[in-house]
């Protein structure tokens, strides 16, 4: 009768054991695709922002969005405004995308991204940006090879730790546009 008893408790824990493991690999997998959502969730830089019309500050409904690499010339992504005026897209890591702006009425802006030196560890914890965009109507006079150059580069500062703007770069073509525009009245 003994050994009966101790056979069935060593089944019983055998089952108890068995279940346990069960537990513990579904909660281990249940961990593990948590984990895998949040490494999908954040696998690309955010973009996101709305434009706005230079002379009145009232904010531009209606225009498109669209990020092209540099490399292979192929679109990356591309958005239309959404119901408030804004815009949102995510691009991949390890590219140089050329932002285009563009609005009906209104002369077209440029921006670079750099995403390509974003450490491992910033893109799994997720990047983002905000870029508002100012449109100003054509005028007589305006330098048409000013508007095809890129308003503004930015690319990750490791010191940072953002996406930050090329200071510089932006200071030199706003002075030229400034320049532009004086011209104008």
């Amino acid at each position: 009768m003994l050994n009966f008893l101790c056979s069935m408790n060593l089944a019983f824990r055998n089952r108890i054991l068995r279940s346990s493991v069960s537990r513990r690999v579904r909660l281990l997998f249940a961990v593990l695709m948590v984990h895998l959502a949040t490494q999908a969730q954040y696998s690309k830089l955010y973009v996101y922002g709305y434009m706005s019309d230079y002379d009145s500050d009232s904010r531009i409904m209606t225009y498109q969005v669209q990020a092209q690499d540099t490399i292979d010339g192929t679109v990356a992504a591309s958005v239309l405004s959404n119901d408030t005026g804004g815009y949102e897209m995510e691009l991949p890591y390890d590219g140089v995308f050329r932002m285009n702006f563009t609005a009906d009425g209104y002369v077209p802006k440029t921006f670079i991204i750099d995403d390509r030196s974003v450490p491992a560890k910033a893109r799994r914890e997720g990047m983002g940006m905000m870029i508002v965009v100012t449109l100003f109507r054509p005028f007589e006079g305006m330098d048409t090879v000013l508007a095809e150059l890129p308003i503004g580069i930015c690319r990750y500062n490791k010191w940072s730790g953002v996406i930050k703007w090329d200071a510089a770069y932006s200071k030199g073509i706003q002075e030229k546009w400034k320049r532009t525009r004086l011209k104008q009245h």
